[in-house]
């Protein structure tokens, strides 16, 4: 635009080229700041339909009890008894996780596309402890079925994991439990970078750390089951100067905060260790 304006002004043409810049410059200055508002009230929208519910979980969650308040053995009591849940979760957070679902969608249509999808949000359920969830995919390749677990990353993230060519050990985790409930050896957790739609696929090459750890946290879930079924509520495993207590994002901290103590202690679930 400055070229075009500086041109006219070479050829004469100023009157139109002053014309030009007052046209350019008639916008405010403040223009970001007047529309602040409207940039939160889209954010807002996003988690409009996000209000507190009442919710009794009935099994345990892979994507839940890889991470965060999932770790936690109270939060499944109160969960398994029924109690409102209260999602705090941001406007961006919220697209952000929309945005990943559409993804994973494009995805699987392309891995069906080329021929080698063998079954598509492929339900999981276990008995005991009780899981439900939806594994992403199972796909052949060169004559091996390989579960696969898909998952989005930024651009510096996506360029770590490439360099060291290991995935984030929930997202091992969460495949982990996958393939013991359907007693597979093979898998993938695939990255898609968010700005270039670039693939990384990474091998999970099962160890026994992973068998160690994934059957140490079976008998974790059935401990915590346990003590449900037996009405024997937990304690809160977390101490008061723990910054890394995850209750902030629990949606159930209200009703925690609000029941009695405990009656039982069952530490929160350990964390991976080992070849992760």
């Amino acid at each position: 635009m400055a070229k075009n304006i500086i041109s006219k002004i070479v050829k004469g043409e100023s009157k139109e080229a002053v014309e030009e810049v007052e046209w350019q410059t008639q916008m405010p200055d403040n223009v970001e700041d007047e529309f602040a508002d409207l940039v939160d009230a889209i954010h807002k929208g996003y988690v409009a339909s996000n209000e507190p519910k009442y919710m009794k979980k009935k099994t345990f969650s892979p994507s839940t009890i890889v991470f965060g308040h999932g770790k936690c053995p109270r939060y499944w009591y109160l969960a398994f008894e029924g109690n409102t849940f209260y999602e705090e979760r941001e406007g961006k957070s919220q697209a952000n996780m929309e945005s990943g679902t559409d993804r994973h969608k494009r995805i699987q249509d392309a891995m069906e596309g080329a021929g080698i999808m063998v079954s598509n949000e492929e339900k999981v359920t276990f008995d005991s402890p009780p899981i439900f969830g939806y594994l992403d995919s199972i796909i052949k390749w060169k004559d091996s079925e390989y579960l696969v677990e898909i998952k989005t990353a930024n651009q510096d993230s996506f360029e770590r994991h490439r360099k060291s060519m290991t995935a984030s050990t929930y997202h091992i985790v969460q495949l982990l439990i996958y393939m013991k409930i359907f007693k597979k050896k093979k898998g993938i957790v695939m990255y898609e970078n968010k700005n270039t739609h670039d693939l990384l696929v990474i091998p999970i090459n099962i160890t026994q750390s992973h068998v160690d750890f994934v059957d140490y946290l079976f008998d974790w879930m059935k401990e915590v089951y346990a003590a449900w079924k037996d009405q024997k509520l937990p304690e809160v495993p977390y101490k008061n100067n723990n910054v890394k207590v995850p209750c902030g994002s629990c949606p159930v901290q209200k009703a925690c905060q609000e029941a009695p103590k405990g009656d039982i202690k069952i530490p929160r679930r350990k964390e991976e260790k080992g070849e992760f």
